[in-house]
């Protein structure tokens, strides 16, 4: 999954080519938890007591960190709203008249107002 944010990004600066690889790390990370929690499953047996497995508690970490940075570098990111809204996940406000060409627009126009 990392290799794939990363892909095409040696062009960029390197302060977007940071939060390019923190997303990506944070997304490799929600992978690998994902991973351990669909091999031993929704909960664990610890000291008798069966409890949330604790890589739920990663993935979730890692999934606000990775909706964080959307929210914060929007510029950087709007290919990946972009695809949640037309995948069926995540958030979409509800918002289905906006296009992708719309969202590209609106990603551009932010990224000239961080220039």
């Amino acid at each position: 999954m990392s290799d794939g944010i990363l892909a095409g990004t040696e062009s960029v600066n390197a302060v977007d080519r940071a939060a390019l690889e923190a997303f990506a790390g944070q997304a490799e990370r929600m992978r690998q938890a994902r991973e351990q929690i669909d091999k031993d499953g929704l909960f664990i047996t610890r000291n008798g007591v069966s409890v949330p497995h604790p890589a739920l508690e990663i993935e979730r970490a890692a999934s606000r960190e990775m909706r964080g940075w959307e929210a914060a570098r929007p510029d950087l990111f709007a290919w990946r709203m972009a695809m949640r809204s037309t995948d069926g996940g995540g958030d979409d406000d509800g918002d289905a008249d906006t296009s992708l060409d719309d969202e590209l627009a609106q990603a551009r126009a932010a990224r000239t107002a961080h220039s």
